[in-house]
């Protein structure tokens, strides 16, 4: 996690081992979807269905969220796509 020195936004790289992209998760939900026809299901997001399958091994999702560290709110959300993964080095 870093503060923007300008804007003091909080940049966090947030990623997950053995998980899949939310364009991974999109689109099984809508297989699924296809497949039940349940409205209900596809209109719920994720995080409020509970769980989801799990990835093969040495798969990543991973994304870097911009945070307004006043109101705590998401100003922005960037998806990595193909496996990709983000890390952080700091050297002083």
């Amino acid at each position: 996690m870093q503060v923007h020195p300008e804007t003091n936004y909080l940049v966090v790289l947030e990623k997950d081992h053995q998980s899949k992209s939310m364009k991974q998760l999109e689109e099984e939900k809508q297989q699924i979807f296809e497949e039940t026809k349940d409205q209900v299901y596809k209109e719920t997001e994720w995080s409020d269905l509970g769980a989801y399958n799990k990835s093969a091994r040495d798969t990543f999702a991973s994304c870097v969220r911009i945070i307004d560290p006043a109101s705590m709110e998401t100003l922005s959300e960037l998806h990595f796509t193909n496996n990709e993964t983000c890390f952080s080095i700091y050297m002083s």
